[in-house]
């Protein structure tokens, strides 16, 4: 679907503190071919998730979206709906609630062995890799190692640090003024949307508790095109946790717009499960 899935891999891969939610009047749609990248990391960059959807799917796939929302807190499971009531209208329920049930699990967690994991990941990737620009090859190896080192030290087991993570998102559901997801997901998608900014800027406060500045990261990122006519080839660069990388992406441009190619011509079903379970 149009750009979300380079924007949703970049926010991924990029990341893992904030400036002001909100909309600053982001183009609609991208009219030159470096805008594919650079208008959903700008939507990002300002904690904006409705400018980024709206920018990110076809009109036909964000009514798909619209028609799906409201099924969304149908089907998380009731107990999960509960807690997380509970903790949105008392945020000190994190000590209460929350944080026995963290501490349990961070007392299972080796830095060590999550690190051993990235990097057995990463020798898979390149691996898949095999053939590639020597250079690309080299900077994903030395941002794979930089990744597991960082986890080796940021403290991803420490529950205090998860309990400044968890408040700060906590927090930031409070100032969208969001108390409970029965409220939540009875607003109209473009509202629920926009209530937003203040968690997305949550969550980047919880990712920095551990070192992960992700709008630093997005700052980085510089993006340059090559070759002619509706098909071009785009350099994305930036830094994260002081490595260089570079993506390629291939852009083309359809009705005047320029969107990522992203190989998949398969329409995806929106489907807001949050059931672990698939039969």
């Amino acid at each position: 679907m149009r750009t979300f899935t380079m924007a949703i891999l970049m926010a991924f891969t990029i990341s893992l503190v904030s400036c002001g939610g909100g909309s600053s009047q982001l183009p609609s749609s991208a009219t030159q071919p470096e805008q594919a990248v650079t208008i959903p990391v700008q939507a990002l960059i300002n904690n904006d998730i409705a400018a980024l959807v709206k920018f990110a799917t076809t009109a036909e796939e964000y009514a798909e979206m619209q028609s799906k929302w409201s099924e969304a807190g149908q089907e998380m499971p009731t107990e999960a709906k509960a807690m997380i009531n509970t903790v949105l209208g008392n945020p000190g329920a994190v000590d209460t609630m929350v944080m026995p049930m963290v501490k349990e699990a961070l007392a299972e967690v080796n830095p060590d062995e999550m690190a051993m994991g990235i990097q057995m990941m990463g020798g898979f990737m390149m691996m898949a890799m095999a053939g590639e620009d020597q250079q690309a090859m080299q900077q994903a190896q030395a941002t794979i190692q930089a990744f597991a080192n960082h986890i080796r030290t940021c403290g991803i087991n420490d529950p205090d640090k998860a309990r400044k993570a968890i408040t700060a998102i906590v927090e930031g559901a409070g100032k969208a003024g969001i108390t409970s997801i029965e409220d939540f997901v009875a607003l109209p998608l473009d509202e629920a949307l926009k209530k937003l900014p203040p968690v997305v800027a949550a969550v980047k406060d919880a990712a920095n508790v551990y070192g992960f500045d992700i709008n630093g990261v997005l700052r980085s990122i510089k993006v340059t095109s090559s070759g002619e006519g509706d098909t071009r080839q785009l350099s994305i660069s930036g830094t994260i946790l002081g490595q260089s990388f570079t993506l390629p992406a291939t852009v083309r441009q359809v009705n005047g717009q320029w969107t990522i190619d992203d190989g998949d011509d398969d329409d995806d079903d929106f489907d807001f499960d949050f059931d672990d379970d698939e039969d």
